[in-house]
């Protein structure tokens, strides 16, 4: 594993095999949200470092397992859709819940998954069943792509209950 300069202070990892190919470049710290990726640009735009290391298929877009977007080892690289991308996020900043998938609906939760508000899981007495239900869910959509509010807890029966209309 090696380590190359971006501006802004910011650094990233690549892997050995891989040092040399990237490091002939300068490369700057691209802020995008609340992740950096390492980018360089070139008479046709902008190339991200880990497009770069897995392959220039525009189809596909990079995953990093981790969300770390300076983490360029390829162990945390992968090809993905953008769905399978989107799922592997982080919550949204903002929200009245800590769980990512959960907000608040009365008296209790609600869990929710899928793309602006998505399909409806039901409500919960519990912050962390509903965590418990997007979890489930999750992994049943994505699978290996699904970001976890609990990612050691394999299954847990869940508390439904009936909101007040």
């Amino acid at each position: 594993m090696r380590t190359i300069q971006l501006t802004q202070g910011f650094s990233t990892v690549v892997d050995d095999e891989d040092f040399d190919r990237l490091n002939q470049f300068k490369w700057c710290a691209a802020v995008r949200e609340h992740v950096v990726y390492a980018a360089r640009w070139t008479p046709e735009g902008g190339v991200l470092m880990h497009r770069e290391i897995l392959g220039p298929d525009r189809a596909l877009e990079v995953d990093h397992r981790d969300g770390d977007g300076l983490n360029n080892r390829r162990c945390n690289l992968r090809p993905s859709s953008r769905s399978q991308n989107q799922a592997n996020s982080r919550k949204r900043e903002g929200s009245a819940s800590k769980f990512k998938g959960v907000s608040r609906y009365k008296s209790g939760w609600r869990a929710r998954i899928g793309r602006d508000g998505g399909d409806f899981l039901g409500c919960f007495k519990s912050e962390t069943d509903a965590a418990l239900a997007y979890d489930q869910a999750a992994r049943a959509r994505w699978g290996d792509f699904a970001r976890l509010n609990f990612p050691t807890v394999v299954k847990t029966p869940l508390k439904f209950y009936e909101p007040l209309v």
